[in-house]
């Protein structure tokens, strides 16, 4: 295990991990802003649609605004020099 580890993790503090996360949703975009927040990594926000958010922009009815508030804490997160949306 000891050489395993050497062999394949000697540079692993000098390099910046780079993560894929598929889906934007809710889920990928609270992913993407803890591992922001706790590790220096660059993260790809894979998604199909055209637009992102999932449920947060298809699936929560006009009457809970607060609801729908969260997505522009998720447009924040998109603004973040570590991360791309693909």
């Amino acid at each position: 295990y000891k050489k395993w580890n050497q062999k394949y993790f000697s540079n692993l503090n000098e390099k910046i991990p780079k993560i894929a996360i598929v889906g934007s949703g809710p889920a990928g975009f609270y992913s993407m802003e803890l591992l922001l927040k706790y590790s220096n990594c660059i993260i790809d926000l894979y998604e199909k649609l055209p637009t992102p958010f999932g449920l947060v922009r298809y699936g929560v009815s006009p009457d809970h605004p607060e609801v729908k508030a969260v997505s522009k804490q998720f447009e924040n997160l998109l603004q973040n020099e570590r991360c791309k949306y693909i």
